[in-house]
């Protein structure tokens, strides 16, 4: 399967990712975050909505990293730990975790 086929058909594992009535990730969205396998960066511009009413998840250019918090809101830190069960992604991207729920992704791909 060529490259361009591949990363087409990882992004439409992502096509499910929503919240439920009360803000929570899905179950459908925290497994195809745990099981994507397409470009890393690609993954982040598509999860960063899920952090938008209690925590943050912002791309930096200058070092290809993203800052996520979680604000210490459970369903981010759902998110987050989909992320972790993503050994691939984790393995390969994961720079750094502080106390409260601070996390930087290195995503040059």
């Amino acid at each position: 399967m060529s490259e361009a086929k591949k990363d087409e058909s990882d992004l439409s594992t992502l096509s499910c990712l929503e919240l439920d009535k009360d803000r929570y990730p899905t179950e459908e969205t925290l497994n195809a975050i745990s099981k994507y396998k397409g470009s890393y960066k690609t993954l982040m511009n598509e999860i960063a909505f899920l952090f938008a009413d209690y925590g943050r998840c912002e791309f930096r250019d200058i070092d290809s990293a993203w800052e996520v918090a979680t604000g210490g809101w459970s369903g981010c830190e759902e998110v987050v730990g989909a992320l972790r069960e993503n050994t691939m992604f984790w393995v390969m991207c994961w720079r750094l975790s502080k106390r409260g729920g601070y996390f930087e992704f290195e995503t040059k791909t």
